[in-house]
């Protein structure tokens, strides 16, 4: 008997997998609001394996509580004084605005050019990604 069952559980899943059913989300969460676009502006020529961090950016149109996550780095909330590396829910003010500021270490002096000079920070607040860079001068006559 139990045979027959896990049988029929086996064809009932199949079948549900062939409807059409979405097992797993590819689009942002839509109980998550969509925030205007994040803007940061880079730190260009920084000294290698330092510690750098971005101008605050004000994120507007946050309608209601948000999941802010971060992919490398940190963030801040309170203009630098508390730091985070995990996710978290956040509220916005009632004007609908967060004020966020990231933070990472800049890359190493690269070795043989095997090594990137570039550090991306991902910060997404809700269903809006904003993107940090960091670059350090290895030397060169005019950085990028």
């Amino acid at each position: 008997m139990s045979r027959t069952v896990l049988g029929l559980l086996v064809c009932l899943l199949l079948m549900l997998a062939g409807c059409g059913v979405e097992w797993l989300p590819t689009e942002g969460n839509t109980l998550e609001p969509t925030p205007a676009a994040i803007t940061f502006t880079p730190k260009l020529c920084q000294t290698a394996a330092t510690l750098v961090e971005s101008a605050d950016v004000e994120v507007t149109s946050v309608s209601s509580q948000a999941t802010v996550k971060i992919d490398i780095g940190e963030y801040s909330l309170d203009k630098g004084v508390t730091w985070f590396s995990t996710s978290s829910f956040v509220t916005p003010t009632a004007d609908q605005k967060l004020t966020i500021r990231v933070r990472h270490t800049t890359a190493t002096v690269p070795v043989n050019n095997t090594q990137s000079e570039i550090v991306f920070t991902k910060l997404t607040v809700g269903n809006t990604v904003g993107i940090f860079y960091s670059s350090i001068n290895v030397g060169q006559t005019s950085c990028r």
